[in-house]
């Protein structure tokens, strides 16, 4: 399956250069297994299992081809009932879902189970 930067993300993305909006760095989760498109405005469904909320991720600046080219979003989440975790995206702290990922196959987890992920964001230039 596939992830993307959502039409939400962009405008989060956009309104961090202008020093506007919260900075994308919430993580959640969930069980949804529908393609994630560009509309998306959250997680298909997101766990809340046994009051579960997002978790707060670190953010930085790292390289990928280009010095300081790339955002980064890290942190884990743990599972506090059995089950199979399939999508997962960043939101700012407003719940704007700056992106989503979903993997069909997904990751079955005990209750105790971490999941860390690591979040990138590459810009590129654009033609003017």
């Amino acid at each position: 399956m596939g992830k993307i930067v959502t039409n939400v993300g962009l405008k989060v993305l956009s309104n961090r250069v202008k020093g506007l909006l919260t900075e994308p760095v919430k993580i959640g989760w969930g069980t949804g297994t529908t393609e994630p498109v560009v509309g998306n405005t959250g997680l298909q469904t997101e766990d809340t299992t046994g009051g579960y909320a997002r978790t707060t991720g670190i953010s930085s600046i790292v390289t990928t081809l280009i010095t300081d080219d790339t955002y980064q979003i890290s942190g884990s989440l743990t599972a506090l009932a059995a089950l199979t975790i399939t999508e997962w995206g960043v939101f700012d702290t407003a719940g704007n879902l700056l992106l989503r990922e979903v993997l069909a196959a997904g990751h079955a987890l005990a209750i105790g189970g971490t999941l860390n992920f690591i979040f990138k964001i590459q810009f590129s230039r654009c033609s003017v």
